[in-house]
């Protein structure tokens, strides 16, 4: 949902209607921008265990292993 507002944020600036002089803006942004930072990351750690071929057990592995594996991988 922040990323939606984030989008409508920009897409009001382009129309002539400057969002950035509201915070919110920012805070939508920020929240955005960490969110994918976050799942680049998780995304990163599970890609090298796969390549790796390491075995470890749950409870040492980092816990957005184990979250990304139930989420994105039940296709």
């Amino acid at each position: 949902m922040f990323v939606k507002g984030f989008g409508i944020a920009v897409k009001l600036t382009f129309a002539g209607k400057n969002q950035f002089v509201y915070p919110s803006t920012y805070l939508f942004g920020a929240i955005s921008a960490a969110c994918i930072v976050i799942q680049l990351n998780c995304y990163k750690v599970d890609l090298g265990e796969a390549l790796t071929a390491r075995t470890e057990s749950l409870s040492t592995a980092p816990p957005c292993t184990s979250l990304y594996n139930q989420c994105f991988k039940t296709v």
